[in-house]
């Protein structure tokens, strides 16, 4: 797809969903659905100003700023990977079994993310195809949450989105920083000597 699209997708029960936005025409992002309306999914788009786009990817959609900055904090368990190639039969399958224990939440990468060098920013997965991220609410959620981490391990990176910081992670220095961490460590040095962003799995000194 053209950089000018993004998406992302929901995988939930075994059921897909996707939503995405479109820097251009509702008539060009009708042609570019066309072979997905055409497998059978069920397809709304529309066109909407700036800020209630953002307000749409902010789950605050029809509500002020006001308001939605007013919520109830709920507790959740999340894990997160990296997918760089291509999913095989075999790892569509398991990643639709895997949404049976907890949510699968798949963000596109490419367009400008991924033309930037993987070394020019602290921001490493510029390869990657796209992110999981495993979520699940209520009773017995690392559990479900963990179970839907194993059966993907064999077609994933390695590699893991660092806003999510998972506190089972061992190798997160490779996960979350890959070939970056030696300079991102010379970075922590001069600009934070007394380690005030220190947490357990922040850059060590």
């Amino acid at each position: 797809a053209p950089s000018a699209l993004t998406a992302t997708m929901g995988l939930s029960g075994g059921t897909a969903t996707s939503s995405g936005q479109y820097m251009g025409s509702t008539a060009g992002l009708s042609a570019l659905l066309g072979p997905l309306r055409q497998s059978g999914a069920s397809i709304s788009i529309g066109s909407a100003d700036y800020l209630a786009v953002m307000k749409r990817w902010a789950a605050c959609s029809g509500r002020s700023v006001g308001s939605c900055a007013r919520f109830a904090p709920e507790a959740f368990v999340a894990r997160s990977d990296y997918v760089g190639d291509l999913l095989s039969a075999r790892g569509r399958a398991a990643a639709i079994e895997a949404s049976r224990s907890a949510t699968l939440l798949l963000d596109a990468y490419g367009g400008a993310i991924n033309q930037v060098g993987a070394d020019a920013t602290a921001f490493v997965h510029r390869d990657q195809l796209f992110s999981i991220q495993y979520l699940a609410y209520g009773a017995g959620a690392r559990g479900r949450v963990n179970t839907a981490y194993r059966q993907m391990r064999p077609f994933v990176s390695g590699e893991a989105y660092q806003n999510y910081i998972d506190p089972q992670l061992s190798a997160w220095r490779r996960a979350y920083y890959a070939g970056n961490w030696s300079r991102l460590v010379r970075v922590a040095r001069k600009y934070d000597p007394d380690e005030v962003f220190a947490f357990r799995q922040g850059i060590d000194q």
